[in-house]
């Protein structure tokens, strides 16, 4: 198991796209360096088809962290190693007990930073922001002001990772904030040629 996230791209996979368009696309990238790869608690889904998450799995295991967003009861059936959290559950305690081992804990931010306190305290791996940019994908979060993550930066020592609609072209807006990493959906699960888009992410990360 991965003890903590790497730094880089960050993939987030859309359970509402096509099964077979997901698997073509994370085919093109698998041996690629990942920070991490994500399956996305989609609200319009009821229940993510289980032989594409075991099909991920067996694509990523070893060679990036893979979490389950939210849903965290799918930790020990298929071996994830970590849950991203929409927010930290009331319950949080019960739910570590429950798994019952180290899991890489990481937690949606916005604008509010009351919650990075609570999540220091409760050891939590890594922080996202969400949306940097307006994005067809992720249409529900607000827009994340630069001060907020450059505040944020003085209040943790968690890595930050920065989402929505973020393009290659786009980095360069982002380069005076302090961040580790970038969380990607359309923009390489969407994309053409995935391989090419996410060698244009890494050149504008410099990476």
């Amino acid at each position: 198991m991965h003890s903590k996230i790497q730094s880089g791209i960050y993939i987030v996979v859309n359970p509402a796209q096509h099964r077979e368009e997901i698997i073509r696309q994370l085919s093109q990238i698998k041996d690629e360096k990942i920070a991490a790869l994500q399956i996305w608690d989609h609200p319009d889904i009821a229940q993510i088809d289980e032989d594409l998450l075991r099909t991920i799995i067996q694509m990523f295991k070893g060679k990036a962290p893979i979490l389950i967003n939210n849903q965290w009861k799918l930790v020990e059936r298929f071996a994830f190693d970590g849950v991203h959290f929409d927010e930290i559950p009331e319950d949080f305690d019960t739910i570590t007990t429950e798994i019952g081992h180290d899991f890489i804990k990481g937690l949606t931010l916005h604008n509010d930073l009351t919650l990075v306190e609570k999540a220091n305290q409760l050891n939590f791996d890594y922080l996202s922001f969400c949306a940097m940019f307006p994005s067809k994908t992720v249409n529900s979060c607000e827009i994340v002001q630069p001060e907020t993550v450059k505040k944020c930066s003085k209040l943790t020592d968690m890595p930050l990772f920065l989402s929505g609609g973020i393009t290659p072209d786009k980095i360069n807006q982002l380069r005076e904030l302090p961040f580790q990493g970038i969380a990607v959906v359309s923009g390489i699960m969407n994309a053409e040629h995935p391989e090419k888009v996410f060698e244009e992410y890494k050149s504008a990360l410099n990476i």
